[in-house]
């Protein structure tokens, strides 16, 4: 089947520790052997690698996006949004409206 050779952007971010639009950058220049596009979505092979990146130990990780945070913080990651939007937790707004969240900033985080 198509799914089990191909997978997304986001997967595959996940796979090498990446944000997703640095996965498509990646795609559109190339880096990434046997990628397709379809549509607006591109498709990466399952055993695809990048000779220069290396997979992130998540541990090692500084900055974690919404997603990464709300899965450590077990809520929502609206409930994150509106935490960072609030300021009651401290995070950097990326120029594509995206955020990230220092994991020292993390400690002392309280789910309401």
């Amino acid at each position: 089947m198509v799914e089990d050779l191909y997978e997304s952007t986001k997967q595959c971010a996940r796979r090498l520790g990446r944000h997703e639009s640095y996965v498509r950058k990646l795609c559109r220049e190339g880096r990434l052997p046997g990628a397709i596009k379809r549509g607006c979505a591109w498709y990466i092979p399952r055993h695809a690698t990048v000779d220069d990146i290396e997979p992130v130990d998540d541990k090692a990780r500084e900055y974690l996006t919404v997603e990464e945070t709300a899965t450590l913080l077990r809520c929502s990651e609206t409930w994150v949004r509106q935490m960072l939007q609030s300021g009651q937790l401290r995070g950097t707004r990326l120029p594509w409206r995206a955020w990230l969240v220092h994991r020292a900033d993390l400690r002392g985080a309280r789910v309401a």
